[in-house]
C-alpha cells in the first residue's frame, strides 16, 4: 500500500472478498475502500478480481476494470489501497524476503504433492521452534498458528507500534530487525532493544490490556507475523508452559525498561 499504510501479506487458498467490513476475508480499514469492494476467485486455474459494486472501483495496471485476470507481478488498486499479486512458485528463490514468505505461508497453501507439503511444514516448524515461548509446541499447534497469523512487511524506518496506542497482539520477527524505544524525560528517543528473527514483542499489552508502553520501528525491510489476542489466549490456555514463558519475558522486560529509564533520569 502507499506510504503510511500497513503492508500485509494475504495468502490466497480460496475465494476471498476484500472490503472495509470486518466480515471480509481481507479487511482493509480505509475510507476509500467500500464495505464489500471486490472478490478474488480462481477460474480455470487463474486468479480473477471482480468489482462488487464499489464506489471507487478497481484499477489494474493503470486501467479501471469490472473484472480482470491477474498474472504474477500485476498490481491493482482499490481506492487508495495498493496491492501486488505474486505467485509463490514464480517468486521462489528470487529474494530473501520472498523466500521467507514462501516458508511461512506454505502451510495455508493447498498442495497436491504431499511430500513437498510435509517438507515445507517442517521448514515452518524449524522457524517457529526458535521462538522461545513457542518451542514446546507440536506440529498441529504450529500449523494452526501459521493459519491464524497475519503477515506484515515494513520498510526501514516505518513504525510498527506507536507508544500510547491500543493493541493486544504479539509480533514475531521473521526477517529483518526492529528497534524498541520509548521517550525519556526530555522527549528524546531512548532505545531499549534491537530484535531480530525469532524474537518477539507486544506481550505486555496482551496481559495488561493497557496502551502500548513502547514504540517499535523497523530498522530495515522487515517481515513480521502477528498473533491476535484470541489466538494467544487459546494457546496460553492449552499450554501452561507458554503462559509461564510469556509472564517471565514480560516481567524481565518491565524491569529492564524501568532500569534504563532510571539511568537516563540520573544522567
Amino acid at each position: 500500500m502507499r506510504q503510511g499504510f500497513q503492508k500485509t501479506i494475504y495468502p490466497l487458498v480460496k475465494t476471498a472478498t476484500i472490503g472495509r467490513a470486518p466480515d471480509n476475508i481481507i479487511t482493509v480499514a480505509h475510507p476509500t475502500v467500500s464495505r464489500r469492494h471486490a472478490r478474488l476467485s480462481l477460474e480455470e486455474n487463474s486468479w480473477v478480481i471482480e468489482d462488487l459494486g464499489s464506489v471507487n472501483g478497481i484499477v489494474v495496471d493503470g486501467s479501471r476494470v469490472d473484472k480482470a485476470k491477474l498474472s504474477p507481478g500485476d498490481t491493482f488498486q482499490l481506492g487508495e489501497a495498493d496491492f501486488y499479486f505474486f505467485d509463490m512458485e514464480v517468486a521462489q528463490g528470487k529474494s530473501q524476503f520472498l523466500e521467507t514468505v514462501e516458508i511461512l505461508l506454505a502451510a495455508v497453501e493447498e498442495e497436491a504433492d504431499q511430500n513437498r507439503a510435509d517438507q515445507r511444514l517442517q521448514r515452518i516448524q524449524d522457524v517457529i521452534a526458535r521462538i522461545p515461548f513457542l518451542s514446546s509446541l507440536g506440529e498441529a499447534d504450529y500449523r494452526e498458528l501459521v493459519e491464524n497469523a497475519a503477515f506484515h512487511l515494513f520498510d526501514a524506518g516505518e513504525l510498527v507500534i506507536r507508544q500510547g496506542e491500543l493493541g493486544s497482539s504479539i509480533y514475531v520477527v521473521l526477517d529483518g530487525k526492529v528497534r524498541v524505544f520509548t521517550k525519556d524525560q526530555r522527549d528524546n528517543d531512548l532505545q531499549l532493544a534491537v530484535l531480530g528473527p525469532s524474537e518477539f514483542f507486544g506481550e505486555m499489552s496482551v496481559f495488561s490490556g493497557e496502551l502500548r508502553a513502547r514504540s517499535v520501528a523497523a530498522l530495515d525491510t522487515t517481515v513480521l507475523a502477528e498473533f491476535s489476542f484470541s489466538t494467544m489466549l487459546k494457546l496460553r490456555r492449552k499450554h501452561p508452559a507458554v503462559e509461564k514463558a510469556l509472564v517471565k519475558y514480560r516481567n524481565d522486560r518491565l524491569q529492564d525498561m524501568e532500569k534504563r529509564l532510571a539511568q537516563t533520569q540520573n544522567s
